[in-house]
């Protein structure tokens, strides 16, 4: 091998590499070209859905003042629902207090027994006393209790073996 061969051989490896640093570069700039494009792309992209983020912000926002108006509504009928509540109480205690006075200056309620409790308007229902004194059925202590139910309730419209209905339509 003479030298000449030998030089021949150098430039032309120095010129491939020389060529393959080219060539790396190129394709590293048309890389770097893309990814600034797409990069680009994406920033028009995210400009275009500024809109749509401005948009929802106040749809949230909206939102958030309807939430907060909620609550103070909420607080509101709250507030006067305790109101409410605290003037059934109150009422609730005049008519005990009335049916106690009732009851104490009533001849035929003993207050003093232990389990006497008064009982309003809505828990029992106002009649006037019976006159148990003639009932045999009545107990001596003045309670009354309904009368056992019998088959042989004589003169008893629709008890069974009399004979009588309170039906209409069986006779």
């Amino acid at each position: 091998m003479s030298t000449t061969t030998i030089v021949i051989i150098v430039v032309v490896v120095v010129l491939l590499i020389a060529a393959a640093i080219a060539v790396a570069l190129a394709a590293r700039k048309k890389k770097a070209t893309a990814r600034r494009e797409k990069a680009g792309h994406l920033r028009q992209q995210a400009a275009a859905g500024t809109p749509d983020a401005q948009r929802s912000r106040a749809e949230a926002q909206r939102a958030e003042a309807d939430a907060e108006i909620a609550r103070q509504e909420a607080a509101r009928a709250e507030q006067r629902a305790q109101q409410a509540r605290l003037g059934h109480q109150t009422e609730e205690a005049r008519i005990e207090d009335r049916v106690r006075e009732a009851d104490r200056i009533d001849p035929d309620v003993n207050q003093r027994r232990d389990d006497y409790s008064p009982q309003t308007p809505e828990a029992a229902p106002q009649t006037r006393p019976m006159d148990t004194t003639n009932d045999p059925r009545t107990p001596a202590d003045g309670t009354h209790r309904a009368a056992p139910s019998t088959p042989e309730a004589p003169g008893v419209p629709g008890a069974p073996g009399t004979g009588t209905s309170s039906h209409p339509d069986r006779g």
